[in-house]
């Protein structure tokens, strides 16, 4: 999983439904995220009953234990920069409490203009660059 100047080791072997706020809150979770295994893509349960996911829409573990959370949007560049905003808050204020992962974000925003960029632990992959990562999944995402 490769996004601007930051490669994710990442081998996803299997996809399978998960969370990691049981609700909307994005400071209820169980710390040493118990359930996320390696080689493992999570996308988030959001129908039958689910709350929205407060932060992310996909995540996975890497090889080097960070946990990565992806955020897809259809936003222009207004939601795209608070989505970053908000992701990177996140990870400021969580990762001294979570000792087991290096906590990461990334944005993928197909329809954006704005230029691709990394900073505060989170990636941001506009235009071009999201719908590359997106592959055939950008066909879904169009509908």
């Amino acid at each position: 999983f490769l996004v601007r100047e930051k490669a994710f080791m990442f081998e996803c072997k299997e996809l399978l439904p998960g969370r990691l706020f049981p609700q909307t809150d994005s400071s209820e979770y169980d710390k040493s995220f118990p359930a996320v295994k390696h080689d493992v893509l999570y996308y988030v349960e959001e129908r039958d009953g689910h709350h929205t996911h407060p932060l992310a829409d996909m995540f996975f573990r890497t090889k080097k234990d960070e946990l990565v959370l992806v955020d897809v949007t259809g936003g222009k560049d207004s939601v795209v920069k608070e989505k970053k905003k908000r992701l990177a808050q996140w990870i400021r204020q969580e990762q001294p409490k979570v000792s087991r992962f290096t906590l990461q974000g990334v944005v993928l925003a197909p329809l954006a203009t704005r230029k691709s960029m990394a900073r505060d632990q989170v990636q941001v992959v506009c235009g071009e660059d999201a719908q590359k990562l997106l592959g055939g999944l950008m066909q879904i995402f169009r509908w």
